[in-house]
């Protein structure tokens, strides 16, 4: 029977380095979380903890050797940070159901003079004015 450090040294996630970078850089890491969140205790440790899900998720997934677990998370952060922000800015954004996307939008854009419809109204009314 193989004792438990061989069986350690045979059977190793792809995923053990995240993890121990998580372990050994997590004050780093909760730093950078913090500031990328202005502070934002709550919304700091969302950001962690999604971002060790995709990271480890990833690595084991596409089974990546990861070299510098440290610098991988930090990067891994930065990008769940941006997609946060391009999901609630896209969440924000107003949108129009009731706009008609075949109107012409050109419309703005033309002659500003009256149509001659109108101008022969105004020519009449000035006639019968003089």
């Amino acid at each position: 029977m193989p004792d438990s450090e061989d069986l350690n040294e045979r059977v190793t996630l792809p995923s053990a380095g995240i993890w121990m970078s998580w372990i050994e850089d997590g004050l780093v890491l909760r730093r950078r979380a913090l500031r990328l969140t202005r502070g934002n205790r709550e919304e700091a440790e969302d950001l962690l903890s999604s971002t060790l899900v995709k990271a480890v998720s990833h690595v084991e997934r596409h089974e990546t050797e990861v070299r510098e677990p440290r610098a991988f998370l930090l990067f891994a952060m930065k990008n769940e940070y941006i997609s946060r922000l391009r999901r609630l800015n896209s969440e924000r954004q107003v949108r129009d159901f009731q706009a008609d996307v075949y109107q012409d939008h050109t419309h703005g854009l033309a002659d500003r003079q009256p149509d001659q419809e109108n101008q022969l109204r105004h020519q009449d009314a000035l006639r019968k004015v003089l």
